[in-house]
């Protein structure tokens, strides 16, 4: 229901009540067109501007969201327990430190960002609360607190604990301008929002994380799914009314999930763990069309 193959005779006896009528899909061609509430994606797709990938999965799936999204995030099928995520093992490779080349806007760090030897930072979507104090008290604080870092004979410990508490009031007082402005309410806007300040802080970013959960519609599907379509939408919109336009032209986002839906609805208004699923590669770099 995200990309409606509406002249596919089987999607429509399949899906049932579930499928989207011929005349509310956003026509991409004369066979397969978008959700109605992804507006402002089929703008971008029109402007050439979106890549519409189709049939992504990955062999002999067992439709574990655990798994699934494992395998997604180590980037390689077939291996075993991962441990290691593809950015991570970027990260890894790169001549330099920088604690936000790699950022997830949220409150933990997934497994694509770790690394075996680093890893991508946090950054919750409503600030990080410390370190982005500016009175003279907040500062003589950061200033005993950063000391902490200085090897001082007392153990690995103690280096490792002071060493993080040091590198979480830089990155605190480095994104702090990003959430000086209001944010808006709903969630997913909220998240774009804030990678799109990040971007235009020119912090040193290379990549940026973020997600939006609720997808897995066993049931009541049609509603959910909307309302899940729409704020992906909005907050796409968001991004790139409040990304500057000096970075327009270097940025490319690409949507992941573990796996997509059954194509027969089932007894409860939705459907099912499937395999192959439809992905979205956006941006002005982009050779936009269907894939």
């Amino acid at each position: 229901n995200t990309v409606v193959p509406y002249t596919n005779g089987n999607y429509y006896s399949q899906h049932g009540s579930l499928a989207i009528p011929a005349g509310q899909v956003l026509q991409l061609n004369g066979s397969v067109g978008l959700h109605p509430r992804l507006t402002y994606l089929k703008t971008l797709y029109d402007r050439g501007d979106v890549a519409v990938v189709q049939g992504v999965g990955y062999p002999d799936p067992d439709l574990s969201h655990f798994t699934s999204m494992a395998t997604w995030m180590h980037g390689r099928a077939g291996n075993g327990t991962p441990t290691t995520g593809w950015i991570g093992r970027w990260l890894d490779g790169l001549s330099t430190d920088n604690a936000l080349r790699a950022v997830t806007v949220g409150q933990g760090l997934p497994l694509h960002l770790l690394g075996a030897a680093r890893r991508g930072t946090a950054v919750p979507q409503w600030g990080l609360g410390f370190g982005d104090g500016t009175d003279e008290h907040d500062l003589w604080m950061y200033d005993a607190m950063r000391a902490m870092a200085a090897p001082a004979s007392r153990g690995n410990w103690h280096d490792f604990v002071g060493k993080t508490v040091k590198s979480v009031i830089d990155v605190g007082q480095d994104v702090a301008p990003v959430f000086q402005r209001p944010l808006p309410d709903d969630d997913m806007t909220k998240k774009m929002t804030v990678a799109a300040r990040l971007i235009n802080a020119d912090l040193g970013l290379r990549v940026l994380d973020l997600g939006l959960d609720g997808f897995d519609t066993h049931s009541g599907q049609p509603n959910a799914f909307a309302d899940l379509l729409t704020a992906f939408d909005s907050g796409l919109r968001a991004f790139y009314t409040n990304l500057d336009d000096r970075f327009r032209s270097r940025v490319t986002i690409m949507t992941y999930s573990e796996f997509g839906r059954t194509s027969w609805s089932n007894d409860s208004a939705g459907t099912d763990h499937g395999t192959a699923n439809n992905h979205f590669v956006i941006g002005a770099g982009v050779k936009g069309g269907l894939y």
